[in-house]
């Protein structure tokens, strides 16, 4: 069994990246991973939304496989709020999740603030690894994430968040010719 070491950029820092072949010729593939960030907890008081955000700055690259990022809303204990899917946050392109304070807190007696924090799951498909003089390899795009506090009435942007942190880089599922990712 051969191995191949190359890099994979991750959305907040570099991660290593080993790739095996089980038998001469075979092309090397990287299994799918699921890259985590999130950002550190922000109070929403009544009257404000928090907005998480993600852009895509690359360049349209031809067969560079879609975008699959997830954003979610999770309040202080972990419990999802919202969640929006995308199947391909093109490039040059961005989303937003918008959650008002109203609905954040349903049925809870109405407390001066509620903790919450943006969380960011971006998929980097399974695929051939292209190997030679192009690493470090691109497998995924590149997200870039923030999150905004605005007055509802206003529509004025209160803070800005835009340093999350990569908290996972996992595998979601196993593959003959797996990568194992070490960040």
């Amino acid at each position: 069994m051969k191995a191949y070491p190359a890099l994979l950029i991750c959305l907040s820092g570099i991660c290593s990246v080993t790739v095996r072949a089980q038998s001469p010729g075979d092309i090397p593939t990287v299994a799918p991973q699921e890259q985590v960030s999130s950002f550190g907890t922000i109070g929403v008081a009544s009257g404000q939304t928090i907005r998480l955000n993600a852009a895509n700055p690359g360049a349209q690259e031809p067969g560079l496989a879609a975008c699959k990022v997830r954003l979610q809303l999770v309040d202080d204990t972990g419990q999802l709020l919202k969640e929006m899917a995308i199947e391909n946050l093109a490039a040059g392109r961005a989303a937003s999740l918008d959650l008002a304070r109203p609905a954040a807190a349903p049925g809870i007696a109405t407390p001066q603030r509620i903790q919450m924090r943006g969380v960011v799951r971006n998929s980097i498909p399974a695929g051939p690894l292209p190997l030679g003089p192009e690493i470090p390899v691109r497998l995924g795009c590149t997200v870039i994430p923030t999150v905004e506090i605005f007055d509802n009435d206003t529509g004025k942007t209160t803070i800005v968040l835009s340093s999350a942190q990569t908290v996972a880089v996992s595998e979601t599922a196993v593959s003959p010719l797996a990568a194992s990712i070490r960040p």
